[in-house]
C-alpha cells in the first residue's frame, strides 16, 4: 500500500471545525427565524379553521426541533476529523524523518492561526444576534473557544504517531 498522510491536517481540521459550526448555526438559525415568522400568520385556510401558523408548526415545527441534532453532529464531525488525523499519522509507514520536523513547524503554524479563528469564533458567539443559537452548541463551543490548545495537543500527538511509524521497520513487527 502507499499511505501517505498530509502535513496539514491540523491546519485543515481548525478551519473545517470552524466552517461546520459556523455552517450548522447558520442552518439552526435560519430554520428558527423562519418557523418562528411563518407561525405567526394567522391566516385560515380551508373550511378546517386551520391557520398557516398552525400547519407550521405542526409540520416545520418538527423538522426544527429535529434540527436540534446539529449540535451534537457538530461536534461529532470535529471528534472524528481528530481521531482521523491521529489514525492517519499511525498508520503512515515510511516517512522521512525530515517530515517530523516539518510537522512540529506546521502544528506551529497551526496554533498560531488558531488563535485567529478562535477569536473570529468568539465574536460570533458574542453577537446579539446569532450568538444565542451559537451559544446552544456548547461542545463544539468548547473546542472552538480552547483550539489553539486542541491544535497543539492534536499536533504533539500527531507527531508522536508519525515518529512512532518513522521508527518502525520491517524486521521489527513492520508497519500496521
Amino acid at each position: 500500500m502507499n499511505k501517505k498522510g498530509s502535513l496539514i491536517d491540523v491546519i485543515i481540521w481548525s478551519i473545517l471545525a470552524f466552517t461546520i459550526t459556523m455552517f450548522f448555526g447558520l442552518w439552526l438559525y435560519g430554520t428558527t427565524i423562519l418557523n418562528n415568522t411563518i407561525s405567526a400568520i394567522d391566516t385560515p385556510i380551508g373550511t378546517q379553521g386551520d391557520t398557516v401558523g398552525s400547519i407550521s408548526d405542526s409540520t416545520l415545527g418538527s423538522v426544527v426541533s429535529g434540527y436540534g441534532q446539529l449540535r451534537v453532529l457538530s461536534f461529532v464531525l470535529i471528534i472524528s476529523m481528530v481521531l482521523t488525523i491521529l489514525m492517519t499519522n499511525l498508520l503512515i509507514s515510511k516517512v522521512h524523518p525530515a517530515f517530523f520536523i516539518a510537522y512540529v513547524f506546521i502544528t506551529v503554524l497551526g496554533v498560531i492561526l488558531g488563535v485567529y479563528i478562535s477569536n473570529s469564533y468568539e465574536t460570533f458567539l458574542t453577537n446579539g444576534t446569532f450568538g444565542a443559537t451559537l451559544q446552544t452548541f456548547t461542545a463544539s463551543n468548547f473546542v472552538m473557544l480552547y483550539l489553539p490548545y486542541f491544535i497543539a495537543v492534536i499536533g504533539l500527538v500527531g507527531s508522536i504517531f508519525l515518529l512512532a511509524g518513522i521508527l518502525r521497520d520491517n524486521s521489527q513487527g513492520g508497519p500496521l
